[in-house]
């Protein structure tokens, strides 16, 4: 329980799909990214020196390496005022640093009820579990560490694989830990468009998980 509420803590600070809407509706950061855009292009359309040390060079060489990680490299100037902000998936694209595996996104539920004919688990069984379903989070933790099957994390698995319309194959389930319940997760060679598809529609992809869950 201790080392729970230590993840929630953590993740905790991951932005949440609100977040996201709540800048895509936000006049002044459309307009930054904007000049974000309008940066970005000035200095990649001029021809770098060649010369490392020189900072023309280096932002070229930047972006080359983000564009081989199928990743989009921006620019902004922060004397200007400019923050690095959500629209840009900033976060999406930094948060796993060099952990491909890293845990991008977290669901929250309130329970596991809607899971409990997944499992073989008879009546008598039930009234015994936890009401905090620590005993279901740490049989699916021991799964998880073991590689081993579970119906609860594969019925999971499936659903965001639903919501983000890809295949289950894609949805790497990290974590669970209890907090409600929460499952700390990524999805495997997200391309930009998929990022943006997130952000810019997060409202319909909230949506998306509460009908699903």
């Amino acid at each position: 329980v201790r080392v729970s509420a230590v993840k929630k803590a953590h993740y905790a600070q991951f932005p949440t799909l609100k977040d996201f809407s709540a800048v895509n509706e936000n006049e002044n950061q459309k307009q930054e990214h904007q000049k974000v855009e309008k940066l970005t292009a000035e200095i990649l359309s001029s021809t770098p020196s060649g010369d490392a040390s020189n900072k023309d060079t280096l932002l070229h060489l930047l972006n080359a390496s983000a564009n081989n990680n199928g990743k989009k490299c921006l620019f902004f100037d922060s004397s200007q005022n400019i923050q690095s902000e959500l629209t840009q998936n900033a976060y999406l694209n930094a948060i796993d640093g060099d952990d491909e595996k890293a845990a991008k996104f977290v669901l929250t539920l309130k329970n596991l009820d809607e899971f409990d004919d997944d499992d073989d688990v008879n009546e008598d069984q039930k009234q015994l579990q936890q009401p905090d379903h620590c005993d279901a989070v740490l049989t699916m933790k021991e799964c998880l560490a073991n590689d081993r099957y579970n119906a609860k994390l594969d019925s999971i698995r499936r659903k965001l694989s639903m919501a983000h319309g890809v295949s289950a194959e894609r949805v790497i389930i990290t974590d669970v830990y209890v907090n409600g319940v929460g499952v700390a997760y990524t999805v495997s060679d997200l391309t930009d468009n998929e990022k943006n598809k997130i952000i810019t529609q997060s409202a319909q992809f909230e949506q998306k998980m509460k009908n699903l869950f």
